[in-house]
């Protein structure tokens, strides 16, 4: 005899509560879950009718319910977020450096866009090509990587506020 999966059970099952639904109402659908909640009732069902009974083998001892995790106090979760933050900027520093890099290629061509510029003829100052090139030349990033990473710094540092607060306990352990 063939093995019966769980989904052909699901689906005898379905399709028995389809006919046996009272006329004008819907039947309800059971989903595989609905099935392994029903199958964990049947195995608690039966270890407690084998130790009724007293009819559970010799050297067998009940399935013992798992225990449960104890929740991370407020305290961990705490320190956990801290540190997942500090990773962050931790990595966002490192990204500065990045920055700073394109930031000094960026530099260096708009430089070129300077000088080219300051060599414009005089029939081309007032033209659309000299407009864009004024909009590049006043565009300040000088100090765009230093304001990055202060900002990064600063968070860095409040975080090591947060690291080294002394967090409260509850009633009666502070």
């Amino acid at each position: 005899m063939a093995a019966i999966t769980a989904h052909e059970i699901l689906k005898q099952i379905n399709e028995a509560r389809r006919h046996t639904a009272p006329p004008g109402t819907k039947p309800k659908s059971f989903s595989i879950d609905d099935l392994v909640e029903a199958d964990k009732i049947l195995l608690a069902l039966q270890e407690r009718i084998l130790d009724d009974l007293g009819l559970r083998p010799q050297g067998t001892k009940p399935a013992k319910k798992a225990k449960k995790k104890k929740a991370p106090s407020r305290a961990d979760r705490w320190a956990e977020a801290v540190g997942k933050a500090k990773d962050a900027t931790s990595a966002m520093l490192t990204g500065c450096d990045e920055v700073e890099s394109a930031i000094e290629e960026l530099k260096s061509l708009k430089e070129e866009y300077e000088t080219w510029k300051d060599n414009l003829g005089d029939n081309f100052q007032n033209t659309p090509v000299a407009e864009k090139l004024d909009a590049v030349c006043d565009l300040d990033i000088d100090d765009l990587v230093d304001t990055l990473r202060s900002a990064v710094e600063e968070a860095d540092g409040k975080l090591d506020e947060a690291e080294n607060l002394d967090l409260p306990l509850g009633f009666g352990r502070d």
